[in-house]
């Protein structure tokens, strides 16, 4: 072997070398930002699929700060958390703890057997609102917004709610739009719903 040939062949590892050290940093990146994506977004996807899920279940609501009202057949047994479609009416209410904002899911059986047995869970914490626009049965525009803790005006929807008055049963719109409010008033999930 010469040393010209000695060169190359170093040179060529050097080279080599720094291919595969780009390759890995690259992989390291993206499973890191693969990892956090994971998990930063399972939460918000499992909380939109679980209103998904009351409100194609849900024959009615009525929408007021802080508050969601669905009534309908999205009853879930308390133990095992199994769906049982059983006759409910389900709050969703934004609450505030210690500092922070908590979307609290309660659950009322409107069957005679278990008539004042309610069942409340912590749903999410750090979740500011859920704004819910739809249109009625009737081909009316409406929207319906459960809003934060501030009451103020969401950034997704800047117009008033004019569309319900908080004290009557409104149809389930069978197409929404869904906004996952966090804490300071930002949409973290912003998804359409048609069933």
């Amino acid at each position: 072997m010469t040393l010209i040939e000695v060169v190359v062949a170093a040179a060529l590892a050097v080279l080599m070398m720094a291919a595969v050290s780009g390759v890995l940093k690259s992989m390291r990146a993206q499973k890191a930002a693969l990892a956090n994506d994971a998990v930063s977004n399972h939460w918000q996807r499992a909380l939109a699929e679980r209103l998904r899920w009351d409100m194609v279940n849900a024959r009615e609501m009525i929408a007021a700060p802080r508050e969601l009202h669905l009534r309908g057949f999205c009853g879930r047994d308390p133990a095992s958390k199994e769906t049982t479609h059983r006759l409910v009416e389900v709050v969703y209410a934004v609450a505030e703890n210690a500092g922070q904002s908590c979307l609290l899911r309660r659950e009322t059986p409107l069957f005679a057997e278990s008539i004042g047995r309610t069942e409340t869970e912590l749903v999410a914490v750090g979740i500011g609102g859920v704004v819910i626009a739809g249109r009625e049965e009737k081909g009316g525009d409406s929207d319906l917004r459960l809003l934060g803790l501030g009451g103020g005006e969401t950034p997704a929807d800047p117009q008033p709610n004019q569309g319900n008055q908080a004290d009557r049963w409104v149809p389930v719109p069978r197409e929404f739009r869904l906004i996952l409010l966090g804490a300071a008033q930002r949409p973290i999930l912003d998804e359409i719903v048609v069933f």
